[in-house]
């Protein structure tokens, strides 16, 4: 674990909202929740947050004073992404430009990566960070002026 995050943190490839103690802070947080029914098929999580959640003390979720948005698939309670996003279109989120365009290209970055140590063309963790910083190098260039999509 600590050689994935000496390797992917420099890049943004490794996120603290990810880890046990954000995951651990925000199910305590869960205690006091406050759950939304928006009909049928549609919720929201209002979690009380407290001053230091989300920075300096990183939190899953942490989206500060906003709900995170549920629907229900198939019979199950589902963290909904439109919610998100503002209920935008896929084509809208990912309009060249924006900061959605450029987490699909950083999805691409990873996938590739994990496909070339699958395949044995990285295979040391030098050449795999060399691959990472490269490759998110061009794309924050492409995306220096990125914004959000528009809600």
């Amino acid at each position: 674990m600590e050689a994935a995050r000496v390797i992917l943190e420099p890049i943004g490839f490794s996120r603290g909202d990810l880890r046990d103690a954000a995951l651990d802070l925000t199910e305590k947080r869960l205690t006091g929740a406050l759950v939304r029914f928006v009909g049928d098929d549609k919720a929201e999580l209002v979690i009380k947050w407290q001053d230091d959640d989300g920075s300096p003390n990183e939190a899953f979720e942490f989206h500060g004073d906003d709900p995170v948005g549920f629907s229900k698939v198939n019979g199950a309670w589902k963290i909904d992404a439109n919610h998100q996003i503002g209920g935008l279109s896929g084509e809208d989120f990912l309009k060249q430009g924006t900061w959605g365009a450029a987490f699909r290209d950083h999805v691409k970055i990873a996938n590739e990566a994990s496909d070339r140590m699958t395949k044995g063309t990285l295979k040391t963790p030098e050449e795999l960070k060399e691959f990472l910083a490269r490759e998110v190098s061009a794309a924050e260039k492409r995306y220096k002026d990125a914004v959000e999509p528009p809600r």
